[in-house]
Formats: structure tokens, C-alpha cells, sequence
């Protein structure tokens, strides 16, 4: 620290990094959520499109079985990644928000805005999309 740096100014930067750190990472998990969404009901659809073209082997009751205990799986694994990142979101946000607290004690006015996130239920509407996206699917393929 300078001479010409107080410790409010000084706990400021690490404060308003802190807070930059936390909602950067909380963004970047939101981003590759989307991504994890857009990807899985592309396979889907691929998938679906595969069978139209009659490229998929559909004369065997096994092939069923594989389509439906597949994309089922899938959507799991989906459904297990977002609820864990969505669990991280939170503790990221939940640090942030105490962060931007300290820096309004430390300069006793709102100097960072909050930044909210009003759809904390994001993760299970985006978890709910690619199973019902499975189930489709598979029922497209298996069925049609």
C-alpha cells in the first residue's frame, strides 16, 4: 500500500474484487448452463431427424430400450449438472451480495449496485426443458 492510499481505498479494491470475481464466475456458469441445454436438445432433435432418414437401426425391441434408457440417462447427468451449478450460483451470488454489503458499510453509501438474479429457479425450468426434450424424442423415435 502507498503512502497515499488509506485503508478504505485499499479495502475498497479487494472488496469490488471480490464481488467482480463472484458475479463473473456466476455469469460464466450461467453461460455454459445454456450452452449444456442448447447442445442436449440439439442431440435430441438430431436424433429424431436420424430416425425420419431411417439412418437408425428401429426393427429391434433392444433399440427402444437403448433410446429410452439413453436420453433418460442423459437428461440425469444434465439434470445433475445444473442443480450442482446451480448450487454454486447461489453460494457465488450469496458472496457477492455480502461483498457489495461490506462496500456500502465501508463508504456508508451504495457505491456498487446490486445486481440481482430474479430467476433463482432458473436451473430446474432449464433441467425440466431437456427432460421433457428426452422424453419426445424418445417417443418420436420409438413410436413413430
Amino acid at each position: 500500500m502507498d503512502d497515499k492510499e488509506s485503508p478504505k481505498d485499499y479495502d475498497f479494491e479487494a472488496l469490488k474484487f471480490l464481488s467482480k470475481t463472484h458475479r463473473n464466475l456466476h455469469q460464466e456458469r450461467i453461460a455454459k448452463e445454456f450452452k449444456l441445454v442448447i447442445t442436449t436438445l440439439t442431440f435430441f432433435v438430431i436424433s429424431v431427424g436420424a430416425k425420419c432418414a431411417e439412418l437408425l437401426p428401429t426393427d429391434k425391441d433392444v433399440f427402444d430400450y437403448c433410446v429410452w434408457g439413453g436420453f433418460l440417462a442423459l437428461a440425469f447427468v444434465a439434470f445433475v449438472y445444473i442443480w450442482q451449478s446451480s448450487k454454486a450460483n447461489k453460494l457465488n451470488q450469496k458472496a457477492a451480495e455480502w461483498v457489495e454489503d461490506k462496500i456500502i458499510d465501508v463508504f456508508k453509501e451504495a457505491v456498487i449496485g446490486k445486481n440481482s438474479h430474479p430467476c433463482k429457479a432458473r436451473w430446474l425450468f432449464e433441467a425440466l426443458i431437456i427432460l421433457v426434450g428426452a422424453i419426445i424424442s424418445a417417443m418420436a423415435i420409438t413410436l413413430g
